[in-house]
């Protein structure tokens, strides 16, 4: 049987999801088509920090076989993998994500052709 725990964090998402649609409609003017946009985006930014967590976990990995053939001393594999990695990745694919929403947008082609 499933517990009342298992709705705990689906309804708060529920919740401050529909309050965070509510103040942005409301307080910041946001036009609701343009939500998809918002989504479209958010997928980018999880594709990058997925890039960057299989980047760094394997260029960690590559520093500890290294470090171990360079040096007499061990160093375990699961350095590469701590779990701070995550949280940086995806402070990495946010910084990436903004720094490209700062270049201007691309000039529309011509309607006249």
């Amino acid at each position: 049987m499933i517990g009342l725990e298992t709705f705990v964090l689906p309804g708060a998402l529920v919740v401050t999801s529909a309050a965070a649609y509510a103040v942005a409609r409301r307080v910041l003017n946001l036009p609701p088509r343009r939500l998809r946009i918002g989504v479209a985006w958010m997928f980018e930014c999880v594709g990058l920090m997925v890039a960057f967590l299989v980047l760094n976990v394997a260029a960690g990995a590559v520093f500890v076989h290294v470090f171990r053939l360079l040096t007499p001393r061990f160093v375990a594999i699961y350095a590469a993998t701590d779990a701070v990695v995550v949280p940086l990745s995806l402070l990495q694919a946010l910084i990436l994500c903004g720094w490209r929403a700062t270049q201007p947008a691309p000039p529309a082609p011509d309607a006249a052709r």
